[in-house]
């Protein structure tokens, strides 16, 4: 069976993250993935849920999560997290946020010293480079975002 040198690499990226593992040439696969290669964006989008010590029918602010609510503000105050928060999906279990990166490397290596990921209360659902490609506003600047045909 053939595969191709694209799809190794999209399967190689995937494993990488599902064991935490944070490859350059795994993140650079992930980077430059059609079809969007041409554009540059420094934003990433990640996903949090539950981990192993997520206290199931506490509210989120009675979850240790002390350490995570001051990285963030912390990443909030040098400009790295543009945006981030809990989404309502009724336990408050599941957070995401937009932050600025170099790359996926970069943001990876980020959200790893997000205390609540270290701590297991968290897990990293999703961390993918966003596109913005419409919108300002809120620390959100579209004008960012270079790509192909852009002004």
């Amino acid at each position: 069976m053939k595969v191709s040198t694209g799809r190794l690499r999209s399967v190689a990226a995937g494993l990488f993250f599902v064991l935490g593992i944070v490859s350059p040439v795994a993140a650079a696969a992930q980077e430059t993935a059609a079809p969007f290669a041409g554009f540059e964006s420094p934003y990433y989008v990640f996903q949090f849920g539950p981990g192993e010590n997520w206290i199931e029918g506490r509210a989120p602010f009675e979850q240790d999560l002390a350490g995570h609510f001051a990285y963030m503000g912390q990443l909030a105050s040098e400009g790295v997290l543009v945006h981030g928060g809990p989404l309502d999906r009724g336990d408050g279990s599941h957070a995401m946020g937009v932050i600025r990166a170099d790359n996926l490397a970069h943001a990876h290596e980020i959200m790893a010293q997000d205390p609540a990921l270290q701590a297991d209360v968290y897990r990293l659902l999703a961390l993918d480079r966003w596109i913005a490609l419409a919108g300002s506003g809120d620390g959100i600047d579209a004008s960012e975002v270079v790509g192909p045909g852009s002004p």
